[in-house]
């Protein structure tokens, strides 16, 4: 059986991260949030790799950190969350709601991108606050793993929120084959590069 991926370990930094974009802390605090996340794939049972794959573990690859891909972006929410079904690396179709609209400005040019909510988890719980964007974009498949990459964020109290692509990441199947990731819907598919957060991951396994 396939298993599934899901995003506890990027949940676990979001409450973690607390550093300021305008103070000298910030690219500190996202090389510590890097380094935490690099302890935690080494910790069997918690780790999405294999036990032969922590063994060699080195670590994860990244961009630099770059404010440049830092955005405030703006929150549209849907007045009616529809359920659809989103596809996944096996056969698996978990449902998730489609939440709100994301925009945000690249280069004098309006990006756009559809934030969903899972319907599997409990009410008032720490995924009850969080959103999901799963995108590509022109380093998928080159630089960042193919399958695209993930980004998550707490719902805004009004209709703006920091889009921080630095800690845009991996889902689980770009280290392992056996888990079942969602595939980002072609509506994220940015026509940009986002040259930040989590590159692809090589592995001999």
């Amino acid at each position: 059986m396939k298993k599934i991926s899901y995003p506890i370990i990027m949940a676990m930094l979001l409450f973690l991260s607390s550093c300021s974009l305008f103070t000298g802390d910030y690219e500190e605090g996202i090389e510590a949030e890097r380094q935490t996340k690099d302890s935690t794939f080494l910790i069997k049972g918690e780790s999405p790799l294999s036990d032969e794959q922590i063994v060699s573990f080195t670590g994860l690859n990244y961009y630099p950190v770059d404010k440049d891909f830092v955005f405030e972006a703006r929150f549209e929410k849907l007045s009616e969350a529809q359920i659809i079904q989103l596809k996944t690396s096996t056969d698996r179709l978990p449902e998730y709601k489609i939440y709100a609209y994301v925009y945000f400005d690249f280069r004098g040019k309006e990006q756009k991108l559809t934030a969903y909510q899972s319907v599997n988890h409990q009410a008032d719980s720490e995924e009850d606050k969080l959103l999901f964007l799963p995108f590509t974009d022109n380093n998928s498949t080159i630089t960042t793993y193919g399958g695209g990459r993930y980004v998550d964020f707490e719902i805004p109290d009004g209709d703006s929120f920091i889009l921080d692509f630095n800690k845009a990441y991996n889902p689980y199947c770009a280290y392992n084959h056996k888990w079942s990731c969602v595939i980002p819907p072609s509506e994220n598919a940015l026509d940009i590069a986002i040259n930040a957060g989590e590159k692809v991951y090589h592995t001999n396994h």
